[in-house]
């Protein structure tokens, strides 16, 4: 059977196909020889509990070492423009693994509501990376500024969306899609960035 990899644990993955989510293990070659990311294509056959082994990993058509993860099409790029404050160096260097690997980049600035100025910034920002050639889209998953627009990004591709934990991707994600229901974590006060809370 075929599937891609949508989940990792530990040693187990869980791999979706048209019937449904299977958890695999890979067979023991793969344990030693190789990595499995999450979205490479998988060939694994079923055992008599329901459970599968993966037998081999299709070519990919790309890889990112971060975040890790295999085939996709596009990255969606999160910043926040308050708590956390935005890391200009994580974007370009996250921009440029992207584009190097030939993936199509969207960068989203979250939290624009929690600044006065927060239109104004992003707005700033949007003309500094105005000769990228990819899309800045100002959003607010709270007020549901963007929204639209990242869901029309993503629509028809297979996405990744990366960015530092505290930035709202988790937000960003259950907006996007109402009844996702990702946990979402807060930001600490004392080191203003979040708690990792989704992969």
């Amino acid at each position: 059977m075929l599937g891609i990899v949508k989940k990792v644990f530990n040693i187990y993955y869980e791999i979706q196909t048209d019937q449904g989510a299977v958890l695999c293990k890979p067979r023991g070659r793969l344990r030693s020889s190789s990595k499995i990311f999450v979205g490479d294509r998988v060939e694994f056959s079923l055992s008599e509990d329901g459970s599968g082994v993966i037998e081999s990993v299709q070519s990919r058509g790309s890889l990112l070492s971060r975040p890790p993860v295999a085939n996709v099409q596009k990255v969606i790029l999160v910043a926040s423009l308050h708590n956390p404050k935005i890391d200009l160096d994580f974007v370009d260097r996250v921009a440029l693994l992207s584009l190097h690997n030939g993936l199509q980049v969207v960068l989203v600035l979250n939290k624009i509501d929690a600044l006065e100025d927060g239109e104004a910034e992003a707005l700033r920002i949007a003309q500094a990376y105005g000769n990228t050639g990819f899309p800045v889209i100002a959003a607010s998953a709270v007020r549901g500024w963007g929204i639209d627009e990242i869901r029309g990004f993503l629509k028809g591709k297979i996405s990744v969306m990366a960015g530092r934990s505290g930035v709202g991707k988790s937000s960003l994600l259950n907006a996007i899609k109402p009844g996702l229901s990702l946990k979402t974590g807060t930001v600490s006060a004392k080191h203003g960035h979040g708690r990792h809370t989704t992969r």
